[in-house]
C-alpha cells in the first residue's frame, strides 16, 4: 500500500541532502583525498589553505581538515550546509561553510589549493557558468595555487548514468531514472525518495538534476582563457591520459602563475 507524505519537491538536494551520506557510502572519499595528495605530491605543491567548491555534506572538507588544511566548504544547498555544519560541530571541527553558488564565490587570493568534486562542474549549464567559475577560481588562489577538480564524461552521462535503477537501504527505498539528450548532451535525472513504515511505501518526495556533458578540449581552453597553465587531465585515480572510449571520470589540474 502506497501514501503521500509530501508534494513533489523539485528544488535539488532539499530531499536528498539528508540521505546523501548514506546514498554516499559506497564511494570511497579517503581514496579520494590520497589521489588528490598524490597529484599535489607529484606537482610539489604544499597547499595550507583550501577552497572545497561544491562541497555538498562536506565529506570531502573534514577528512582533509582532519589531516591538517585549513578548509572552507562553499556549496549553493543550504541543506547540505546544514549537514556539513551538524557533522563538523560533532567531531569538534571548525569549518567555515558557506552558502554561494560556484560561479558567483570568490575571495582575492585567498586559498592555495580549490577542489571541486563529484561531477559538480557537469551542474554548471549553460557553459557560461563554468567559464564564470574558473575566472573566480582562478582569482581566489594565490600565485602557485592549484585548481583540481573531476567531470563525468559524455560517456558516463550517456551509458552509466541514463539508467532505471531502485535501492533499498533500511527503511529508504531510492529510485533512479536517467535520460540523456544527445541533441543538447545533457542528462537529466530523477530521484525518488520513499520511506518504508509497517508495510506501507510513503512517498517521501522526488529531485530533477541535470548535467551537461563537457569535452576536455573545451574545458581545457575555459582554464587557459581564465589564466591557468600547466593544464593536465589524467583518467580517474591515475596520471594516464583519458584516451579509451569508455572512461567514465576524469581530473583536471590546472596552476596560477602570476
Amino acid at each position: 500500500m502506497k501514501r503521500r507524505l509530501q508534494k513533489d519537491k523539485l528544488q535539488p538536494y532539499s530531499i536528498s541532502a539528508q540521505y546523501y551520506d548514506l546514498l554516499a557510502q559506497y564511494i570511497d572519499f579517503n581514496e579520494i583525498v590520497d589521489y588528490l595528495e598524490e597529484i599535489l605530491f607529484y606537482k610539489e605543491i604544499s597547499p595550507k589553505k583550501v577552497l572545497d567548491l561544491g562541497c555538498g555534506t562536506g565529506i570531502a572538507s573534514l577528512i582533509m581538515s582532519e589531516k591538517g588544511y585549513s578548509v572552507t566548504g562553499v556549496d549553493c544547498s543550504i541543506d547540505m550546509l546544514d549537514v556539513a555544519k551538524n557533522k563538523a560541530a560533532e567531531k569538534k571541527i571548525k569549518i567555515p561553510f558557506i552558502q554561494a553558488k560556484m560561479e558567483e564565490f570568490k575571495k582575492d587570493d585567498e586559498f592555495d589549493l580549490v577542489i571541486s568534486l563529484s561531477d559538480c562542474i557537469n551542474h554548471l549549464i549553460p557553459h557560461k557558468l563554468v567559464q564564470k567559475t574558473f575566472r573566480n577560481v582562478y582569482d581566489s588562489l594565490t600565485d602557485g595555487g592549484i585548481f583540481i577538480f573531476d567531470i563525468n564524461t559524455p560517456y558516463e552521462l550517456e551509458h552509466v548514468m541514463s539508467v532505471e535503477q531502485e535501492e533499498i537501504i533500511g527503511s529508504l527505498k531510492y529510485t533512479w531514472s536517467g535520460y540523456f539528450d544527445h541533441k543538447v548532451g545533457i542528462g537529466t535525472f530523477i530521484q525518488s525518495f520513499y520511506s518504508l513504515e509497517n508495510g506501507q511505501e510513503v512517498f517521501i518526495g522526488k529531485e530533477v538534476h541535470k548535467e551537461q556533458a563537457y569535452k576536455p578540449r573545451e574545458i581545457r581552453i575555459w582554464l587557459k582563457d581564465a589564466g591557468f597553465k600547466n593544464i593536465e587531465y589524467y583518467e580517474a585515480f591515475t596520471r594516464e591520459k583519458p584516451d579509451k572510449v569508455n572512461i567514465e571520470r576524469i581530473y583536471f589540474v590546472a596552476e596560477k602563475h602570476v
